[in-house]
């Protein structure tokens, strides 16, 4: 397990970031397993919030699993970002513009987040690689095209908005000012939660 942050998370990680790094495993004897994530290659129940991967490069020559924030997860995603990543993965692997894979039945949620990565591979999704047993939440996400995820399964989705690349807005408003809305909306309806969500800029996001 390879994360830019940590190799596994059962707690929270917020308010961090790790940009322009090099993070590849290669090995001829062939394995399964691997895990590599811009942010951690593993989450068990626990929490990525505030925090953003942008302009990495995650490889694996090995069966295995690639996100841009992590590479496998039973946690929450909340008011992350993630762009300009590279992900490459043999054909017998996955990739995720957020999570790898996502092989628990846990269920877990991915709020107020936004993708966009201009480079797209087989057995990618721009979400999720791979979603095996469980049902997500995606609440307020902005993604820039190709498929939710590689392989489909359930989802429930109050607010997945899709956008293209060369789309800089959605409905005349910066993507940023819907993150926003959504934070203002959460922090009202949730006057004692344990969390701050950092308010968003436009450099944050397609200018």
């Amino acid at each position: 397990y390879i994360g830019g942050i940590a190799a596994k998370n059962e707690g929270i990680i917020n308010n961090c970031s790790v940009q322009d790094s090099n993070i590849q495993y290669s090995n001829s004897t062939n394995e399964t397993g691997i895990r590599i994530g811009g942010i951690c290659a593993s989450m068990s129940n626990g929490k990525i919030i505030n925090s953003h991967s942008t302009d990495n490069i995650l490889s694996t020559s090995q069966s295995g699993a690639i996100g841009g924030i992590i590479g496998d997860s039973s946690g929450d995603i909340i008011n992350c970002y993630t762009y300009g990543n590279s992900f490459t993965v043999p054909t017998n692997g996955y990739a995720g513009g957020i999570i790898g894979t996502v092989s628990t039945t846990n269920n877990i949620n991915i709020a107020n987040c936004y993708v966009m990565h201009t480079k797209t591979m087989s057995r990618w999704g721009a979400i999720i690689g791979l979603l095996q047993k469980n049902t997500i939440t995606l609440d307020n996400v902005f993604y820039n095209g190709g498929d939710l995820i590689n392989e489909n399964k359930p989802l429930i989705t109050p607010y997945v908005y899709k956008f293209q690349y060369s789309q800089f807005s959605f409905e005349e408003k910066h993507i940023s000012v819907y993150l926003n809305e959504w934070i203002k909306i959460t922090e009202k309806e949730s006057k004692d939660s344990d969390f701050t969500f950092n308010y968003w800029i436009k450099s944050e996001t397609p200018q």
